[in-house]
Parts: structure tokens; sequence; C-alpha cells
């Protein structure tokens, strides 16, 4: 008994020991930059060489509250977080639906669907900017043989057409995660039960809003929410797409603090965004979390 005691402690002193440079390497990349960035928003850090940095206690926080540039990207991070999660989930539960057909032809198409898990954010942007080029997009290509009098329709670059565009790409990059969950979920779904609806005459929009969604929704709710979160602080995609040059107040909040550090060389004022973007998205975690522990408690 006492020799499995002994060789019990040494694997866990083992195992300490193997977990010891992972845990120091999760210190270095994770921890010590939040710390350093929630110190320097309590500073005057400015780009430059031999640049004192002096602590200005709550001024940066206090500049934020004045700031309408920031309030205007703010705002339209909430819109885009909003809208480009309902129109995934949407998009995600119609293609969801349409793989779920017993048909030779649709692993082609499941292949299809899931590309953009393929590819990285900064190719997703890339290879929608050239689909889209004014002047050689294959989508004005294919209008100007249709002789569509709008041949020439800069989606990326019109005010009025950048953010709708966006939205569509934003969609379709995120649409994998939602289709492959409901498309599970789909699978799991009682067929006896939707062969007894079809018999009774139920007619599809019936079935889908009181069989199909019901069935979908605790896998799509957490899903929503995840998404929800992920979008507001969506950074690679949108500032590939936006360049150097964005239209007009199409900024979101992240995009606006990076630009405050790396194009304006305010590191204090960017850093002070980025806490308070990230405390945003905390009580929206936590919000989330204990609207789902009541509803697991009832």
């Amino acid at each position: 008994m006492t020799k499995r005691i002994s060789t019990i402690k040494n694997q866990d002193r083992s195992v300490k020991i193997l977990l010891a440079p992972l845990l120091v390497l999760i210190i270095l990349v994770s921890t010590v930059p939040i710390i350093l960035s929630v110190l320097a928003a309590f500073t005057d850090w400015v780009a430059g060489i031999d640049v004192d940095i002096n602590f200005v206690g709550l001024a940066n926080f206090k500049y934020m509250l004045t700031d309408m540039q920031f309030f205007a990207s703010f705002k339209l991070g909430l819109i885009w977080s909003i809208l480009v999660t309902v129109l995934t989930t949407i998009m995600g539960v119609c293609v969801a639906l349409l793989l779920n057909q017993n048909k030779r032809y649709m692993f082609p198409l499941k292949l299809l669907a899931l590309s953009p898990w393929a590819m990285s954010p900064p190719a997703i942007a890339v290879i929608w900017i050239t689909l889209m080029n004014v002047n050689s997009g294959p989508f004005n290509v294919i209008l100007r043989k249709l002789n569509v009098p709008a041949g020439k329709i800069g989606f990326l670059e019109d005010p009025t057409l950048f953010f709708p565009t966006l939205l569509v790409i934003g969609a379709w990059a995120l649409m994998p995660m939602i289709t492959l969950s409901a498309l599970a979920s789909l699978k799991i779904l009682s067929r006896e039960l939707s062969e007894a609806m079809d018999i009774d005459g139920v007619t599809p929009l019936q079935k889908l809003r009181h069989l199909i969604l019901p069935h979908l929704r605790p896998v799509l709710v957490p899903l929503f929410a995840l998404n929800l979160i992920w979008n507001f602080g969506a950074f690679d995609l949108i500032y590939v797409i936006l360049g150097s040059f964005p239209p007009p107040n199409s900024e979101i909040p992240i995009v606006f603090a990076f630009r405050q550090a790396f194009k304006y060389g305010q590191f204090g004022y960017a850093s002070a965004l980025g806490v308070t973007i990230a405390l945003f998205e905390l009580v929206l975690v936590y919000a989330i979390l204990r609207k789902q522990m009541r509803e697991s408690n009832q």
C-alpha cells in the first residue's frame, strides 16, 4: 500500500514537471500581454524613440467617452455582430436542410458548403475582393455579359453596398459551423415522427416551425450566443477587406482600436479601447452563461 502511494506521488510529480514548460509558455504568450495591455491603458504611451511613458490614470477612458468616432464604431460593431449572426444562422440552417437529403450529389455540395472552414479569414477576404473587383471580378463580368446596365458595381467601393456585402461575406465564412452542427442534429431527428406528420398532411412550413426548429433550438441557441461574441471581436477578415482606405464609418471597435495603435501611434489610448471591448465581451459571456444556467435549472 505504501509503495502504491509512493508510485502515485512520483507520477503526479512527473506530470507536473512535464506540464511546467507548457504553463510557462501560456503565461508568457497569453497572461503577460494581457497584464501589460491593461497597464498601458492607464498611460500616455505613444509611438516614438526615447519617448517618456507617464501614468495618466483614467485620462484615456475619459477621452474615450467624448470620442464620437469610437461610439460610431461601437454602434456599427453591435449592428454588424447581430446582423451577421442572424444571417449566418439562417443560411446555415437552410444549407443543413438541403444537405440532409439522401441524394447522391450531396457529397460534393457538402464539401462546397464546408469549404470556408479550410480557408483562413485573410484568404477568404482576398478571394471575395477578387470576385467583386469592379473591372475584372467574375460578378461584374457576368453582369456585363448579360447586358445589365449596372455592369460595373463597386460592391466593396460603394458606401451604400459595402456593409451589406461585408455581411454576406462574414456570414459565408462562419456558415460551416452552423451547417455542420444543424446537420448533425437533423441526423438524430425522429424519422417516424416526420413521416407521421407527412401522412397527416402537415405542410413543410408547419413541419419546420413545429418539429425541426424546436429540435434544433438546443444546438442553435448556444452557437448563436458564441457567434454573437465572436463577431463583435472579429478582426482579420474585416481588416483585410477594409484595406488602407476604408469607407467612412465602416470600422468596428476592434479595427478602430488597431488603427489607433498602429496607424496613429496612440498605444495607450488603443489599450484603453481594447480593455473596454474585452470588458464588454466578458459581460456578454456572463449574461449568456447565467441565462443558460437558469434554463438548465428549470
